[in-house]
């Protein structure tokens, strides 16, 4: 309800503003999913919505282990996504947006057929490439990071079960998880049941300065989030030169890539399968310095091509092309 509320102030305020000014394109940008079109389609002016997320959907082989209340909200999530086109209003405002702006293919499959040729697949976030560390560490044992809340869509449950199978190849290291939240508890006893005891750290919530500390004092940084539309942890871990090893669900498969760490298939996989892949590419990570000294460059690099003003500027040429424009859009409602 105050989604509407504020949703409808903006259209009152929008329409205003254009009744005195000729505007070129309005641009909703928030809130970032599908699921909530803008009122702002209504206006005369072509809408461009996004990037927005929220069509992605956790595989049902990956709610092993989640508590009950998780799985749940996960199998909750998956009916909303597929009702969200069964909204009379979702439609009609759909159907008048110009240029739809999805975080993943996944979203973009989300929009009726008839309105697809309007979506296109463009990331919301960019990076801000850190200061180089001096070198990667070569020590034993390895750090392996995680920093975000501790909830079952982060899918931690698998990254600990990696660990594990880590372990009884007899590799030595760390896992460090940054970050609170309510399933801590669960986890610490997983963690414990699984005989990670002595390799799993919960360092709790940290301030901002804190997590850039962490990121450096890191040598690979693990996610297996089982559908974030983006994943800022991502391009933060890149822009530290931090080799990532995530799932190829949601939106940090097109963050990372084999040149910047490993990328994990999950989809049509056995819980086994993929935990085996994440021991496997954690393994070769950990075993192999030139490897991990390689993608941690390839990492730089990728951040900076995931940069703040590539990231604008490439979604802002594509509405130019869209519009046909011959000169830099200028006006816009925001």
């Amino acid at each position: 309800m105050y989604y509407v509320a504020w949703q409808l102030g903006a259209f009152f305020k929008a329409r205003k503003l254009c009744m005195g000014t000729t505007f070129d394109v309005v641009h909703h940008i928030t809130w970032g999913t599908f699921r909530y079109p803008s009122f702002l389609a209504l206006l005369r002016v072509p809408l461009v919505f996004g990037p927005v997320g929220g069509g992605e959907r956790t595989p049902l082989g990956l709610l092993r282990g989640l508590p009950l209340k998780s799985k749940v909200f996960e199998i909750a999530r998956a009916v909303g996504i597929h009702s969200a086109r069964l909204d009379p209003l979702w439609r009609l405002l759909i159907s008048r947006t110009f240029l739809i702006a999805c975080k993943t293919e996944e979203t973009r499959a989300c929009i009726p057929a008839a309105h697809q040729g309007r979506a296109v697949v463009h990331a919301e976030i960019g990076a801000e490439v850190k200061p180089a560390r001096s070198s990667i560490q070569s020590q034993r044992p390895m750090t392996i990071l995680y920093v975000g809340r501790l909830v079952g869509l982060k899918g931690l449950h698998i990254s600990l079960h990696a660990l594990a199978d880590l372990k009884r190849h007899g590799i030595a290291f760390r896992f460090r998880l940054v970050g609170d939240g309510p399933h801590r508890r669960g986890l610490e006893q997983l963690a414990l049941d699984l005989g990670l005891r002595d390799q799993v750290v919960f360092e709790g919530a940290v301030s901002r300065q804190e997590v850039d500390k962490y990121y450096n004092a890191s040598d690979i940084f693990l996610f297996t989030s089982l559908h974030d539309s983006s994943g800022n942890v991502i391009t933060e871990a890149l822009s530290h030169g931090l080799p990532v090893v995530c799932l190829s669900l949601g939106g940090p498969k097109y963050f990372a890539n084999d040149l910047t760490g490993r990328v994990i298939e999950a989809r049509n996989r056995t819980f086994e399968q993929i935990v085996g892949d994440l021991s496997k590419a954690l393994a070769d990570l950990c075993n192999q310095p030139q490897l991990r000294e390689s993608c941690s460059l390839g990492a730089r690099n990728r951040a900076t091509e995931l940069s703040w003003a590539r990231q604008v500027s490439s979604l802002y040429r594509l509405i130019e092309q869209r519009l046909k424009y011959r000169r830099p859009v200028r006006n816009f409602v925001d």
